[in-house]
Formats: structure tokens, C-alpha cells, sequence
């Protein structure tokens, strides 16, 4: 997984940069001490997923996310915050809101994906077969746009993150 990191504060990003690059396939690509850097470094670098703090000095998180779910959907966004406060976070997760509309039934599935429930526990808990909620993990990727079933899965942890 290829990652850019984005906050002014050297510590913040050599401490996030160290625990990201001690799990398994996590490799940070470059790094950013102010939002205005982030659209060229997307360009240039392609990461999967960027770390972006919201508050910066000059260009703010905030700003930056519109311009990566415009130009970069496939660009998944994590976000931190300094602030306690569940608003700040809250009004970020609904600047990355992104992707086409799921049923129902496909965001129940997603959301129990993503809380580690197996194919077979999710059939039932939703008292559905294995083979209906196979189908509707395949129409998942297909809606997705994912080819490996490990990108669904790490979209649906990323999905379920909730403000506690």
C-alpha cells in the first residue's frame, strides 16, 4: 500500500511515518508539510491512501479533500485531527463520501465486512445464504470497482471507522 503523508509537524510525520511502514506492504511514498503540496505529490506518486491532518497552516486538510475526491476518487483518504472533537472529524468524513450508491442490503454487508464478520457469519446473522452473500460481495467489487477481494475488505474497515 503506497502512502503519502501530509501534516506540518516534522514529529507528527516521522512518528506516523514509523508506525505505517512497520505493518506488512505499508510504504510511504513521500511526504507533505502543507496542503498545497498534496495534488502534485497524487500526481507524481499514485498512493493508495493518503494521511491528511486538517488543520495546516496555509492549505487546509479541509481544502484539499474536495480537490482529491474530484480528481483522484480511487485515492483513499484517512484522516486526523488533533481536536476531541467528533464535529471536526465528522465534517471530513462527509467532504470523502465517495462511490455509488449501495443498496441496503449491500452497505449491511459492507458494514459487517468491515467489522471482521466472515462470508459465512454474515449469511447468518442476515439469515441469507452463503451463496446470496457471495453474490452480493462479487456485485460489491463489480460497484467498486475492486479486483481483489482484499481491496474490498480494506475499503469496508476504512468504511465502518466510526467517531466514538
Amino acid at each position: 500500500m503506497r502512502i503519502i503523508l501530509a501534516d506540518e509537524h516534522t514529529l507528527a510525520r516521522a512518528g506516523l511515518r514509523r508506525l505505517l511502514e512497520s505493518l506488512p506492504g505499508a510504504e510511504v511514498v513521500a511526504e507533505a508539510d502543507d496542503g498545497d503540496q498534496i495534488a502534485n505529490l497524487v500526481a507524481l506518486h499514485r498512493p493508495d491512501v493518503v494521511v491528511i491532518d486538517l488543520i495546516m497552516s496555509r492549505v487546509s486538510g479541509y481544502d484539499v479533500l474536495g480537490h482529491l475526491k474530484r480528481d483522484h476518487p480511487e485515492v483513499r483518504v484517512i484522516v486526523i485531527s488533533m481536536h476531541a472533537d467528533a464535529e471536526h472529524v465528522v465534517q471530513a468524513q462527509a467532504q470523502t463520501q465517495r462511490g455509488p450508491k449501495l443498496s441496503p442490503r449491500q452497505s449491511e454487508i459492507l458494514q459487517l465486512l468491515g467489522e471482521g464478520f466472515a462470508t459465512k457469519e454474515i449469511a447468518a446473522h442476515l439469515q441469507l445464504s452463503v451463496k446470496t452473500v457471495e453474490t452480493h460481495r462479487a456485485r460489491l467489487m463489480r460497484s467498486l470497482h475492486f479486483r481483489r477481494s482484499n481491496e474490498l475488505l480494506r475499503y469496508a474497515v476504512l468504511s465502518t471507522v466510526r467517531v466514538a
